[in-house]
């Protein structure tokens, strides 16, 4: 799926699949673009939506979806509690 947000193409076929979310009926998928931005897909039967995330709420979504990804990826925004 392709979709232009902000005069940005964001595009699933050509974006690094970083993590995909179910729960219950629902399923987001995290993608990562060559130039290094996140975005989340999600299809809900025939409605496709494609939405960009920042840096923080890219970690907000992996954190709470992810977390050994979350480390993975922005290891230096964590500590040891």
């Amino acid at each position: 799926m392709k979709r232009i947000v902000n005069g940005k193409l964001y595009d699933t076929d050509t974006a690094e699949l970083v993590c995909l979310s179910k729960i219950s009926l629902f399923s987001e998928r995290l993608y990562r673009t060559k130039k290094g931005r996140y975005f989340i897909y999600d299809k809900f039967g025939s409605v496709e939506y494609i939405k960009p995330l920042n840096e923080d709420e890219t970690f907000e979504w992996l954190s709470k979806h992810n977390p050994d990804k979350a480390i993975e990826l922005f290891s230096e925004r964590i500590e040891e509690a």
